[in-house]
């Protein structure tokens, strides 16, 4: 099994550290380069599992590339932003919650599995760096070893 990392395409606007916007959709040419990552995976295998953060930029991506080479999207907050109040905002964190958002229902998220259940819990806020290499590590080995994902996993 091979497993791709992929970064979301150019964000719709900058992150202001401690400020926001914290949840961002993508920019004109991001959601050409999603479709791009799609069309590149689609000559590498034929079966994919997408395993994606909450955030709208890195969905947005998964749901693009998954409509050009099928398989399911998993929405899984083990892989989400380091938890740290100049990239995700202070206060008691929660992950953000696509369904039922206006941007998400203007998308084809058929391959979404809604029912899927993360299995990995939202870290303490905020998180050191250690802790998010600890996290990223456990996330990883995770996933790798589990052997009800089908096909390669993006990430």
């Amino acid at each position: 099994r091979r497993i791709y990392l992929a970064r979301y395409g150019l964000r719709e606007c900058e992150l202001v550290p401690f400020e926001g916007p914290f949840d961002m959709g993508l920019h004109p040419s991001g959601l050409l380069s999603a479709s791009e990552l799609g069309s590149f995976l689609a000559t590498r295998s034929s079966s994919y599992t997408y395993i994606t953060s909450p955030f709208r930029r890195s969905l947005t991506t998964s749901i693009i590339a998954s409509n050009v080479t099928g398989g399911k999207v998993l929405i899984e907050n083990g892989v989400t932003e380091w938890y740290t109040e100049s990239l995700v905002g202070s206060g008691n964190y929660v992950p953000p919650s696509p369904f039922g958002s206006p941007w998400y229902k203007n998308l084809d998220a058929e391959l979404v599995d809604e029912g899927y259940v993360s299995r990995f819990t939202v870290p303490e806020f905020e998180e050191t760096e250690s802790e998010l290499l600890e996290r990223c590590k456990r996330v990883l080995e995770g996933i790798e070893g589990d052997d009800t994902l089908e096909g390669d996993l993006v990430i």
